[in-house]
C-alpha cells in the first residue's frame, strides 16, 4: 500500500496476469491512468498532469536544436534475450534533455549489489514528446516563412 499523490493504492499479486493495482481515489470511469514507478524508492504513482501539480510553468528549453542533436541508435538487447530494438542511450540522451532521463543505481542495470553510483539508467520515451511536439512548431514557422518569401519572389502578396 502506498499514499503517494494521496492515491491510496493496494498492489495484489494475481497468478493469471501478474498484477492488480486497485485504488479507491482513481475512479474506475474516469480513464486509462499512467502509473509511474520509482525504482530508486519503490514509489507507485500516477501522473497526473493538471495545473494543479505544476508550479513555476515555463516555455520548454528544448526544441529541434536538441532533437537534432539526439541518436536514434539500433542495437541489441542484451539484457532480455538479444532482442534487436531501436531506441536511444540514456547515457547520450542525458547531455542532451536530462529531464526525460531516469537516474538510479548502477546496480539496477547490472544486478551487482556492489554497484551504487548513480548513472543513466532509461529513458522515458513519453517525456520526449513535448521536445518533439516544440521541434514540430519551429519547423512549422520555418516553412511559413519560407512559404511567404517563396510567394513574395514570385509576385505574390
Amino acid at each position: 500500500t502506498n499514499t503517494s499523490n494521496n492515491v491510496l493504492m493496494t498492489i495484489n499479486p494475481n497468478s493469471n496476469t501478474g498484477w492488480t493495482i486497485s485504488s479507491s481515489q482513481i475512479g474506475p470511469t474516469v480513464g486509462t491512468h499512467f502509473l509511474k514507478w520509482n525504482s530508486g524508492t519503490g514509489v507507485v504513482s500516477y501522473d497526473a498532469s493538471s495545473r494543479l501539480v505544476k508550479g513555476n510553468i515555463v516555455e520548454c528549453p528544448y526544441g529541434l536544436s536538441e532533437i537534432m542533436s539526439l541518436q536514434p541508435r539500433k542495437y541489441i538487447r542484451t539484457d532480455s534475450g538479444n532482442i534487436p530494438e531501436v531506441g536511444f542511450v540514456a547515457d547520450e540522451v542525458v547531455d542532451v534533455v536530462p529531464e526525460v532521463v531516469s537516474i538510479g543505481p548502477k546496480h539496477l542495470v547490472t544486478a551487482n549489489q556492489d554497484d551504487s553510483e548513480p548513472i543513466p539508467v532509461g529513458v522515458d520515451y513519453g517525456r520526449l514528446t513535448p521536445v518533439l511536439v516544440k521541434a514540430i512548431q519551429e519547423l512549422n514557422a520555418k516553412v511559413e516563412a519560407q512559404a511567404q518569401e517563396i510567394a513574395l519572389l514570385k509576385g505574390g502578396n
